[in-house]
């Protein structure tokens, strides 16, 4: 018996166990009440009451909506609504970047170190009062640009509890991963205090494995061939703590994370070559540490206005050491740098009317990058283009909202921000640049009834610029150095948005999105004094089409489950910089998409589901390559038991199937554009299945 059939046999094993005992458990002394033992087509109609549609473009979910799922924490409940897909929150400079479209009490937490997931995650469900989705705009809320989010209320009063969440997980050979989150929550008389510990040593999910190698001549004969292969793995240490004081005229809230992170990549070639047998091995360690302290107060006004005050600070140290040995000798890479933000932001917020809200606001940011960056071949130095450079900019930004509710079924919102930023480049080159933007917004949404809605947005978004871009590096694992390039521009775009949502068999949903971009400065690959390095290549477009559907399943009253499907299509242009010919823009992946689907079973306390992450390519054009990587998709089979109120289990399979990622390219002699092939090579990383499991006690 092989190790898959191993896996899903032990994964059926683990799923009937907890199946069984949970029937066992299922009597007057489970944990679960009474109404979760009732037929379907009664579960059907507490579900509905739990969801309560209060007014056009906003629909409260209750607590009761989420009981047959068994959520532990505020994302699992995020992640059970209906229609919705949770983003998350990205690494941007500034406090107005991509912060995910999840707030809590109508606020986003006033941190960035810290994903929004893992935000969530420290919220137990006894602390959640209801999910309120807001989709169009909302006078009370900072909506951010976006045309849904949700809001998580939290419950009032006192309360307190703590949670101890395990994870392993099972790889073939014996290998395995773990990890280990320990939280506190305490709640009292207008004061909250949270408080996380995260500790975990884990496989990177991509690139690991093995796999064939394989390389062809110009005139595809067979030059070398092998096997390829890849091992990822990470320590991390997090620590996390936030309080939230509710004061006479307003909400005082601080936080704090310290974090250390050790990645190790390792890869290796064993090669059957005409020139000769030859194996090459890759080792690249990553270290860093960082740590970000952030607070925000949020002053009530007399006549029903607010103003906000947010402060953040954050540090990172990082270092990056490479090796690669092959037949050619040695090759040594060293990067190391220190980097920091400082965010100061006030808002006020004020409503002229009962249907007319305004927003003012001014944000100012300072950031550094201090990276140092050496390459050595056989103990001889290879000079870099700005191999050594401190990064400096200086920004502010000047907003204003404008939201406008006064015709019935009808949401206007209008925003407008200023952007100043400076640029100081100095070490390897000495450039300063100056960039103004000024970025409008307006969005519309239209209820026709019946939650049906249409959603239109018109805005203009501006990319930030990657301070790691501006100072050399080498990737050994691609065979590529980058240099690098103080003369870049931020990417932008106008952006051009339809949208449409229809309810459907009750908690079901359909949502359509059409986005057209005219970009403006793409951010690609070019020449810069012998090397490739990151360059702005001219305009581009992309046209992106989102579809979403949460569809229940049911046959005569007997619930089957809700099915999840989302799927985004992708087309852009852009002229390429060696050749002159249009092609699409590197790195867009013309499909991404995902599926899911769960069902419960209330009697055995259990959830059941399928995950899926579906098959996707990406091609990356170099001066003198093109490289095209290939996913085959990513499956999760899991079973969820509430085996008692305080302690839930996940027995997962992930990839029952195996998964491969490939890497296929294309080498030229010389720029592409002088269409001579030198070559081609090919490699892939297979990965096995795996058993991953978790339990959660509360306590």
């Amino acid at each position: 018996m092989n190790f898959s059939t191993k896996v899903v046999v032990t994964a059926l094993f683990l799923s009937c166990s907890c199946g069984l005992l949970a029937q066992q458990n299922a009597g007057p002394n489970s944990s679960r009440s009474g109404a979760e033992r009732m037929g379907a087509g009664e579960h059907a109609q507490v579900r509905e009451r739990a969801r309560i549609r209060e007014s056009a473009g906003v629909t409260s979910y209750t607590v009761d909506f989420f009981e047959d799922q068994s959520p532990a924490t505020a994302f699992d409940m995020v992640g059970q609504l209906p229609g919705f897909s949770f983003q998350n929150s990205e690494m941007s400079r500034g406090f107005s970047g991509a912060a995910g479209n999840v707030l809590i009490n109508g606020r986003r937490p006033s941190t960035k170190s810290t994903r929004l997931s893992d935000v969530l995650r420290r919220i137990p469900v006894s602390a959640v009062e209801r999910i309120d989705v807001v989709r169009g705009s909302s006078p009370d809320i900072d909506m951010q640009g976006l045309p849904i989010v949700a809001n998580v209320i939290r419950t009032a009063g006192a309360s307190s509890s703590n949670a101890l969440e395990v994870t392993t997980k099972i790889f073939p050979g014996g290998d395995t991963g773990n990890f280990v989150r320990l939280e506190r929550v305490q709640q009292e008389d207008g004061l909250l205090m949270e408080g996380g510990l995260f500790v975990i040593r884990d496989r990177n999910m991509f690139d690991y494995g093995d796999g064939p190698y394989l390389a062809k001549d110009a005139s595809g004969a067979v030059t070398e061939e092998g096997k390829f292969t890849a091992d990822n793995w990470r320590k991390n240490v997090e620590a996390t703590g936030a309080v939230t004081k509710e004061l006479e005229s307003g909400i005082l809230r601080g936080n704090i994370l310290v974090g250390a992170r050790d990645n190790e990549d390792n890869e290796s070639y064993d090669i059957l070559a005409q020139a000769g047998n030859y194996t090459e091995r890759t080792r690249t360690v990553r270290k860093s540490k960082d740590i970000e302290i952030g607070g925000d107060y949020a002053h009530d006004l007399e006549g029903g206005g607010t103003l906000e005050i947010i402060g953040v600070q954050s540090l990172e140290w990082e270092t990056d050491d490479s090796r690669d040995v092959d037949p050619n000798g040695t090759k040594l890479s060293n990067e190391k740098g220190r980097a920091g933000e400082s965010i100061l932001r006030g808002s006020w917020r004020n409503p002229l009317s009962d249907a007319l809200h305004l927003e003012l606001g001014a944000e100012g940011a300072f950031n550094f990058l201090d990276a140092q960056s050496t390459l050595t071949q056989n103990g001889s130095t290879i000079s870099l283009p700005s191999a050594n450079v401190l990064v400096e900019e200086t920004r502010t930004e000047l907003f204003s909202t404008l939201t406008y509710q006064g015709i019935d079924n009808l949401s206007l919102d209008f925003g407008l921000r200023a952007e100043d930023s400076e640029i100081t480049v100095s070490g390897g080159a000495n450039v300063q640049n100056t960039f103004s933007f000024v970025k409008p917004r307006a969005m519309a949404s239209y209820s026709l009834g019946g939650g049906t809605q249409l959603r239109a947005r018109v805005e203009r978004e501006v990319g930030q610029l990657d301070f790691d871009d501006f100072a050399a590096g080498a990737e050994f694992s691609n065979d590529t150095v980058n240099a690098g390039n103080p003369n870049l521009s931020p990417e932008s775009a106008w952006v051009y948005e339809v949208g449409f949502e229809q309810p459907i068999l009750g908690d079901g949903a359909i949502n359509l999105a059409y986005r057209h971009y005219e970009i403006e400065d793409v951010l690609d690959v070019i020449l810069v004094a012998g090397f490739a390095a990151p360059g702005n290549i001219g305009d581009g477009t992309r046209d992106v089409i989102a579809a979403s559907i949460a569809l229940p399943l049911s046959v005569n009253d007997l619930d089957l489950g809700l099915l999840q499907i989302d799927g985004t299509w992708r087309d852009s242009e852009v002229t390429d910089s060696v050749t002159g010919e249009i092609r699409e823009i590197s790195g867009e992946r013309p499909f991404s998409g995902d599926l899911t689907y769960t069902r419960d079973f209330p009697s055995l306390d259990s959830t059941f589901g399928i995950r899926a992450t579906l098959p996707w390519e990406e091609t990356n054009y170099r001066i003198d390559q093109i490289s095209l990587r290939e996913y085959s998709g990513f499956w999760r089979i899991y079973w969820d038991w509430q085996a008692r109120q305080d302690l839930l289990l996940r027995v997962q399979v992930e990839s029952p199937f195996k998964r491969e990622l490939s890497r296929h390219r294309t080498h030229y002699n010389g720029l592409r554009s002088d269409n001579i092939i030198d070559g081609t090579d090919e490699r892939s990383s297979i990965m096995d299945p795996f058993i991953y499991l978790r339990f959660r006690w509360t306590f």
